[in-house]
């Protein structure tokens, strides 16, 4: 997991990445983590990505994480936000892809 606090304004430009491991083989994707910004202000245009990690063998995908931003002074990030589901490339007959993470903005 992944905690960061800011009293001031938090300006990411480059990235958070708690994504899920792909893989090859038999096994299955790995599940996005999560991420929680407790800022006074969220800025930039960077991106913060929790996504499931794909599969190209017999098991499913990894289902996204979950990303969690609670700001006191506002929100102008203007980036990228993931928390989407890994992809099965070459699906066996009962591999899925992952479902969709969850997404929390407050206030």
């Amino acid at each position: 997991a992944i905690h960061i606090v800011v009293t001031g304004a938090a300006d990411v430009d480059g990235e958070i990445l708690a994504d899920g491991e792909g893989i090859t083989g038999t096994g299955g994707g790995g599940a996005g983590g999560s991420i929680w910004l407790a800022v006074g202000s969220l800025d930039g245009n960077g991106l913060v990505s929790a996504r499931g990690g794909g599969s190209q063998g017999l098991a499913g995908a990894g289902g996204g994480g979950r990303i969690a931003i609670s700001t006191t002074n506002g929100n102008t990030f203007s980036g990228t936000l993931n928390v989407d589901g890994g992809t099965v490339s070459s699906p066996a007959a009962n591999a899925r892809n992952g479902s969709v993470g969850s997404l929390v903005i407050s206030p």
